[in-house]
């Protein structure tokens, strides 16, 4: 999105008419005499094409020279936008739009170009992919053989019982301390 700047040439009611004069000559570093070419009371695009932050920025630098800006939203019809700014008599006044009256046109998105011309449409019924037929793999397996119902697989091995010597180990007795700082 982007955003132009338009100077109405409002002056905020704080500062005189010389006074924004030379704010704006000094911000522009333009002579007094270009500068009073603005005040001819109409709305004049003073810079283009800026992002919101930049706009934003802009505008709250000529209001503190003490002029007041429009800053308008660009859209695809700007340039007619544009000229009607530049040439539209600036009213003092606010005024209301009549009921029903449109302010901004709804601007329909272009339709999407989708080339459909390689599809095509198959008979009710038909196969779309014709499925492939796997046949089984024929492996043999001579090693192995199937045990009857209920008979044992595995024999069960005795575990060894393991020899460990506790003969060393002690326990000590209720509330003695067991490990000693050593510092």
């Amino acid at each position: 999105m982007s955003y132009s700047i338009v100077f109405t040439g409002e002056l905020k009611a704080t500062v005189s008419r010389d006074q924004a004069i030379l704010n704006l000559a000094q911000m522009f570093k333009k002579d007094t005499a270009a500068i009073e070419k603005l005040f001819t009371g109409k709305k004049i695009v003073i810079k283009r094409n800026l992002d919101q932050q930049s706009a934003s920025k802009y505008q709250m630098a000529l209001a503190n020279a003490g002029v007041v800006s429009e800053l308008i939203e660009e859209k695809s019809d700007i340039s007619s936008r544009q000229n009607a700014a530049v040439q539209a008599p600036m009213n003092k006044a606010l005024t209301m739009a009549d009921v029903g009256v449109t302010i901004i046109d709804n601007i329909e998105p272009p339709e999407p170009m989708i080339n459909i011309s390689s599809l095509s449409i198959s008979e009710t019924g038909s196969t779309l992919v014709e499925a492939d037929i796997v046949t089984a793999a024929n492996i043999e397996l001579p090693s192995y053989g199937i045990a009857p119902t209920g008979a044992t697989l595995n024999e069960d091995k005795a575990a060894e019982q393991p020899s460990i010597d506790t003969s060393s180990l002690s326990l000590a007795e209720k509330g003695d301390r067991i490990l000693t700082n050593n510092k």
